[in-house]
């Protein structure tokens, strides 16, 4: 019901030369923080726009900062939510931000992924863990990519990538579990557009 009154938003993903390195995609995942915690967020959009979990910003919805990777930081306004997808985006007034590249083939069970975020504590922005696609899972009704890459509290929202730096989907959870390892979750970019009608300029 609350989505009654959205237009489809088309977003311009970033069209640069392909990636050299992963280290490349740092500077388009961000850090949004609020008085209740943090996680984290990926631009996609050069005029403010950033993906991030709902879970990160809905006690906080109100009061949201969004810090940059080179220290920056800006106020951040949630203009579209979707808790069932656990999907949120995220505006700051600011044009020339560094959008994240979107893949353009989806991921093979198997592939290298890597995610970017911030595990833990915020002074450990930017922090890169690598691992590979497990699985791709419907669970209670949503698609899932199922990864064994390293996921802590702060990485909730940041970037799952492929192995070119582009962008696969959003790190969501990991199960914990006494003798439990490497079991994380992420919600595929295909969910954006069901989930915040949020469509991809060809």
């Amino acid at each position: 019901e609350w989505k009654a009154d959205w237009d489809t938003l088309t977003i311009v993903p970033a069209r640069q030369a392909p990636l050299e390195r992963i280290a490349d995609a740092l500077p388009s995942v961000v850090t949004i923080m609020g008085p209740s915690g943090f996680g984290s967020g990926c631009i996609v959009d050069a005029k403010g726009w950033i993906i991030t979990n709902y879970h990160v910003v809905e006690d906080d919805i109100d009061s949201l900062t969004v810090r940059f990777q080179d220290g920056s930081e800006l106020p951040g306004v949630v203009e579209r939510w979707d808790p069932v997808r656990d999907l949120a985006l995220v505006q700051v007034d600011s044009t020339g931000l560094s959008p994240i590249q979107f893949a353009t083939e989806a991921p093979y069970v198997g592939d290298p992924v890597f995610a970017i975020g911030t595990p833990f504590e915020e002074g450990l922005e930017a922090t890169v863990t690598r691992g590979i696609l497990s699985a791709k899972r419907t669970m209670e009704g949503q698609n899932l990519l199922q990864t064994d890459v390293a996921i802590s509290p702060g990485n909730s929202g940041g970037a799952l990538l492929n192995e070119q730096g582009e962008y696969i989907g959003a790190v969501n959870s990991k199960v914990v579990a006494s003798g439990v390892e490497g079991i994380g979750f992420a919600i595929p970019r295909e969910e954006l557009l069901p989930g915040l009608w949020v469509r991809l300029q060809d």
